[in-house]
């Protein structure tokens, strides 16, 4: 039940930003991020599991190696955020 209430918040948040920004005649730049790691992460996450293997020695225990994602570098994310500010700041937006 939290993964549908979760979604349904997000939905809503996105439905109101949407609306906000409509009556205020601005321009909605929704984004969103999967996979993200870095410094400061979980130390269960598996970037940080991985990394404590290879520095033992050890081969990483992977819970579910057969899932297949993209993972993003958290500065790589942040970059792509001040680029999409800027675009959006030379269209006026």
């Amino acid at each position: 039940m939290s993964a549908s209430v979760f979604g349904a918040s997000k939905h809503a948040l996105h439905h109101v930003a949407a609306a906000l920004c409509h009556s205020a005649a601005a321009t909605l730049a929704w984004t969103r991020i999967f996979f993200a790691y870095g410094p400061h992460q979980k130390v269960a996450s598996l970037a940080p599991t991985i990394c404590r293997a290879v520095i033992d020695g050890k081969a990483p225990v992977l819970k579910t190696p057969a899932a297949v994602n993209d993972f993003i570098y958290i500065d790589d994310i942040a970059e792509a955020f001040v680029t999409l500010s800027r675009k959006l700041c030379k269209r006026g937006v």
